[in-house]
């Protein structure tokens, strides 16, 4: 089980590109803050913001229910 208190922040997706090459050359930044707890299979994220650029932001809540089946996972979101 996992608790984390993500403090406002921000990253470049160029910093992904170690992860994953889709993110290679794009030097856009994202600000999140937020919190997320619990298990693989019951995920839930509290209080969560996301900012892209001028005009994309996400503000809301999630619980994930059945990760990391995908096809039989259960998604709610308040938005």
């Amino acid at each position: 089980m996992f608790h984390i208190y993500w403090k406002p922040s921000s990253f470049y997706l160029e910093d992904l590109a170690y992860f994953s090459p889709l993110f290679r050359g794009m030097d856009n930044s994202v600000e999140m803050s937020g919190d997320l707890r619990g298990r693989i299979n019951s995920f839930k994220g509290d209080n969560l913001v996301l900012k892209y650029g001028q005009n994309s932001h996400f503000s809301g809540s999630f619980d994930l229910i059945g990760l990391p089946d995908f096809q039989e996972t259960y998604m709610y979101f308040n938005i």
